[in-house]
């Protein structure tokens, strides 16, 4: 009898926990169907706000008719792209040469020693050549060979510890100046400062140069050519660059 009872017992006990096991695995069920239908409802949301902007942009991005055809009897162009006249033939515009093609055209010039040319007077200044010691006082030139074309030249007066230099450089000098009409003196060479505020007076003043050569010899090398400047003639600061410019 007792046997029987223990029996029934352990079958309700088996009944009972195969009930709260399966009530459990339905609750399971639930929670995982539960989040899965909130996961569809995210995507849904996500997906329709993605097509809700691309439908706007498509939407903004139609151009009505009308604007269309207005644009059109306008030659409006949508994309911003600018048609070159294609009568516009290129060819006849000519090109501005580059520096590097000046500088070809200059090494090309030389000076005829029968002649002389026009040359404004630009800014003087002082420079040293530290390998020979030596003090360098330029009179800066545009050498004109026709009404556009040029060199950059320069009387320049050589000053260092050789006395002969020094004083040929100065009665150079009151040559130059005598020939623009001012007188240098003894108080315009106080220093190589006070040589050029005489001649930057000069600046702007056209005049004709005389150009001449000098052959420098140096012991086992080649000579070296160098070409010196003469003032001949003041034309004057209003003088028009024309006519003949080589005499």
């Amino acid at each position: 009898m007792n046997n029987n009872v223990e029996e029934l017992n352990y079958q309700l006990f088996l009944e009972n926990v195969g009930d709260i096991k399966e009530i459990k695995e339905r609750e399971a069920c639930k929670m995982q169907e539960k989040l899965e239908n909130e996961k569809d409802l995210e995507l849904d949301a996500t997906n329709l706000s993605q097509n809700d902007s691309i439908s706007e942009e498509t939407i903004n991005s139609i151009v009505p008719q009308s604007i269309v055809n207005d644009n059109s009897s306008e030659a409006y162009d949508p994309f911003g792209v600018i048609y070159e006249n294609d009568n516009i033939n290129t060819n006849d515009i000519p090109e501005e040469p580059t520096d590097l093609e000046i500088a070809f055209q200059r090494a090309a010039l030389s000076y005829d020693y029968n002649k002389s040319n026009i040359a404004e007077v630009q800014s003087s200044k002082h420079r040293k050549i530290a390998e020979k010691n030596m003090d360098v006082i330029d009179l800066e030139l545009k050498v004109f060979f026709d009404e556009s074309t040029y060199k950059k030249e320069s009387i320049s007066f050589f000053f260092n510890d050789n006395q002969y230099c020094v004083d040929a450089s100065i009665k150079k000098l009151k040559e130059l100046t005598n020939s623009f009409g001012v007188e240098l003196k003894q108080e315009h060479c106080r220093s190589f400062t006070t040589i050029i505020d005489v001649l930057d007076q000069f600046q702007g003043t056209w005049v004709r140069v005389q150009p001449t050569a000098r052959i420098e010899k140096v012991v086992g090398q080649p000579d070296k050519e160098y070409v010196n400047f003469e003032v001949i003639e003041i034309l004057g600061k209003n003088h028009v660059l024309g006519g003949n410019i080589n005499d």
